[in-house]
């Protein structure tokens, strides 16, 4: 539906380029034989008015920006505050402050400025100008080197602390110490926390500890904490009174306990202990003994790094200096730009004029804030009874609206048609006549009118009336038209539906299918390669015990047939695998076997009987009254016992 209103609004309000294109026509009528002057000063009151509004426009925009930036500003110290924990009246301080380090042009908004201030007031606990400059340098090296204000803020209250240095001294350093590349590994600020303390008790100052860094780096150590760690285990050591470090102590020429004592007192007296070291580590020709005193003080660091390297730091330059205005120097550099210095001189207004300005409003609105919240229920019965009215005007509107609708798109066609016609013919008339008889501008008005832009407008305007009323009165048939299209795209929508569905069920089943099918022949496959690996590893078993077996049965024939070739090897006088019919001597050595009997030589004597005759025949009656069978034997084992004992008693006499 066309919103009329709006577009007579529109065609009063958007002529601001016609105006445009008149002033610029004005100029060269004005060049043309001054013969415009009527029309010129016409024109000029038409831009003022112009003028006037655009004004009017600006001047509401600063007024919000004002109270923007107001609010801005409130909700920067209600960070403050919640941040810090610090009272109404200590806030009256920290708000100027966070106004100044604004003004000064440092940090991204209110809100980065009230963040840094309260990571450096809980840190360090300064206020006033110290706080200000403190969070302005923190910002700055954040800034130009990338330090986080928290860690930055860290590390120059570690040296204030124990060094005893202002805040402009500690970032001095550390900006030096950036600027040298110091801080190539990325633990520059790491190193200050971790070191300060420990040389600091050596009686080293900031700069001290800085020139050691650098030393060390210049030596060839590749990370300045290794170079730290070194002089922290020495600091340790000298005061340990071990037997190591009194070794030490000797090897340099000095005495154990003065210098421990040295040590232990800090300060000067520290440092006077500290160079007599290094002059007796410099002077050691043995690097035997020089490189044993150094682990002895230096432990397992002096050979990390380097006898060279440590004896290079210990020398100590003087390329710091906490005094040199380093900061100052890299904010004249690092801000010096013309956008810098616009957006400072923005900043300044903003502070002095904005600001002020938005402080005033805000209470005001503040209490038409509260007075709409405190006041709501009466202003909706009030509202309420205004939409009753409007309610029923709208009401009368639309039950008539066949009777409404054609005399109001009558009548705004024609008050458009009537206010564009008296505004712009009488211009053109005058101007007409105010550059009669000038040949080049009057060639050039009769091609603006022949253009007509106007009519064009108007009949424009005309059309969309008439299309609008047109639309409305048949809006029921159009309805109707719109709804039997969105059935028959709704019908044609739950085919394509229903057959992409299909087909995707298709599909799916078919993935499935294959799926299973691959699965099934993985299967298959995996338990042949699975069945066919047992048998190969039930045969593998099988050779191996076989093997072991083969191996064992001919492990034990060895060491049998080894046994019988040491006894074979003895110092004995004979085997007689066959029997001896006499023993030859007394202590006669033979090697008994399996089986064989040992007679005594009473019992040989006897079985020997008849030897040298040759066979002896022995006859014998055995009478036999009773046979007594207690143990149940038969016949048949009576006579394997008697041979056997025939057998003995031949094996006893030497096979006779």
């Amino acid at each position: 539906m066309i919103d009329l209103g709006a577009l007579v609004a529109r065609i009063q309000v958007d002529s601001g380029d016609s105006t445009q294109q008149l002033e610029n026509f004005s100029g060269k009528v004005e060049n043309a034989d001054g013969k415009s002057v009527g029309l010129k000063d016409a024109l000029k009151k038409l831009a003022a008015g112009f003028a006037i509004g655009a004004a009017i426009k600006k001047t509401a925009d600063a007024v919000v920006d004002c109270v923007k930036k107001a609010d801005e500003l409130k909700q920067s110290f209600n960070t403050l505050q919640t941040q810090t924990g610090a009272t109404d009246t200590e806030m009256e301080g920290l708000e100027q402050s966070l106004k100044n380090i604004y003004a000064n042009n440092y940090g991204e908004s209110f809100e980065d400025i009230a963040t840094a201030m309260a990571e450096v007031k809980n840190q360090t606990g300064l206020a006033g100008d110290e706080l200000e400059d403190m969070t302005e340098n923190a910002i700055a090296l954040r800034d130009t080197f990338g330090y986080e204000v928290q860690e930055s803020t860290r590390a120059a209250d570690m040296m204030m602390k124990q060094f005893g240095i202002t805040s402009e001294e500690a970032f001095n350093l550390i900006a030096q110490g950036s600027q040298y590349g110091l801080d190539k590994n990325g633990n520059l600020l790491d190193s200050i926390n971790e070191y300060s303390v420990h040389f600091e008790q050596l009686g080293f100052s900031a700069e001290d500890m800085f020139n050691v860094f650098h030393d060390g780096a210049m030596e060839g150590v590749f990370d300045i904490d290794k170079v730290g760690d070194a002089f922290k285990e020495f600091g340790i050591r000298v005061k340990d009174g071990s037997d190591t470090t009194n070794e030490a102590f000797s090897i340099l020429g000095l005495n154990a306990q003065e210098m421990q004592d040295k040590f232990s007192q800090g300060g000067e007296s520290a440092q006077e202990a500290y160079w007599k070291v290094t002059e007796a580590l410099n002077s050691i020709d043995d690097p035997v003994q020089r490189n044993i005193a150094g682990v002895n003080l230096f432990g397992t660091m002096w050979e990390d790094v380097g006898d060279k390297a440590i004896l290079g730091a210990m020398e100590m330059s003087d390329y710091f200096n906490g005094t040199v205005d380093t900061m100052n120097q890299i904010k004249e550099i690092k801000y010096d730009s013309l956008g810098n210095a616009f957006q400072g001189v923005g900043r300044q207004m903003e502070v002095g004029l904005m600001i002020p300005l938005g402080e005033k409003l805000l209470p005001k609105l503040n209490e038409f804030a509260n007075y709409i919240q405190e006041n709501m229920p009466s202003i909706q019965e009030t509202f309420q009874g205004i939409m009753d009215n409007v309610g029923a005007a709208i009401t009368f509107v639309t039950d008539n609206l066949n009777i409404i609708i054609p005399i109001l798109a009558g009548a705004v066609a024609g008050f458009v048609a009537f206010n564009v016609i008296n505004t712009v013919i009488p211009l053109f008339t005058a101007v007409q006549t105010a550059i009669t008889g000038t040949t080049t501008v009057q060639a050039a008005l009769n091609a603006v009118m022949a253009a007509n832009p106007f009519g064009v407008i108007v009949t424009a305007i005309g059309l969309l009336v008439a299309a609008g009323v047109a639309l409305y009165m048949n809006w029921d048939t159009v309805k109707q038209k719109c709804e039997e299209l969105f059935a028959k795209i709704s019908e044609v929508w739950e085919n394509i539906k229903t057959t992409i569905s299909t087909k995707v069920e298709e599909i799916k089943t078919a993935i499935h299918d294959k799926i299973q099918d691959f699965k099934n022949a993985g299967k298959a496959i995996f338990t042949g390669v699975w069945d066919g690996i047992k048998e190969v590893w039930e045969n593998i078993k099988k050779w191996v015990q076989d093997t072991v077996d083969w191996l064992t049965d001919k492990l034990t024939f060895w060491r049998k047939s080894k046994s019988e070739m040491s006894e074979d090897d003895d110092d004995s006088d004979g085997s007689h695998r066959n029997g001896l019919s006499y023993v030859p001597f007394d202590g006669y050595k033979s090697i008994l076997h399996k089986g064989e009997m040992v007679l005594t030589q009473a019992e040989a004597d006897r079985y020997r009987n008849g030897e040298n005759g040759g066979s002896k025949t022995e006859n014998f009656i055995v009478n036999i009254e009773k046979v007594e069978n207690s143990n149940g034997r038969t016949t048949g084992d009576l006579m394997r016992e008697m041979e056997f004992y025939r057998k003995s008693k031949k094996l006893a006499t030497g096979g006779v």
